[in-house]
C-alpha cells in the first residue's frame, strides 16, 4: 500500500507540476508560480526518495555490511532509543517495503 501511495503521489505531483508550469507560461500569474513551486518540490522529494532507494537496491542488492563502522550502534543511540521508547512504536510506522527491513530476515530482500 505504501509503494502504491508513494508512486501515485510522485506521478500526480509531476503531472500537477507540468500543468501549473504550462499555466504559468500561458497566463503568468502568481498563483501558478506558487503551485508550480509547490508541486515541483513535492515531486522532487518523493522522486528522490524513490530514485535513491532504487539505486541502492540495484547497486548494493539491498545489502549493507552491518559490521562497518557506519552501521554500528553508538552508545548515545541506545540511550536515546530508550528515552523515546522506540520498541513500543517502531512496528507501527509505515514502511515502503516491510520485508526489506525485517531484522530477523537473513536475506533482507524478497
Amino acid at each position: 500500500m505504501v509503494k502504491k501511495t508513494m508512486l501515485s503521489v510522485t506521478i500526480s505531483a509531476l503531472a500537477a507540476f507540468a500543468v501549473s508550469v504550462s499555466l504559468l507560461i500561458y497566463w503568468r500569474g502568481e498563483p501558478w508560480l506558487t503551485l508550480a513551486i509547490t508541486f515541483g518540490t513535492v515531486f522532487y522529494h518523493f522522486g528522490m526518495r524513490l530514485a535513491v532507494g532504487y539505486a541502492f537496491n540495484k547497486l548494493m542488492k539491498n545489502k549493507a555490511d552491518v559490521l562497518k563502522r557506519w552501521y554500528m550502534l553508538r552508545t548515545w543511540e541506545t540511550k536515546l532509543y530508550n528515552i523515546l521508547k522506540v520498541k513500543s512504536w517502531k512496528s507501527k510506522l509505515p514502511t515502503y517495503a516491510p520485508d526489506f527491513f525485517h531484522r530477523k530476515s537473513t536475506r533482507g530482500t524478497k
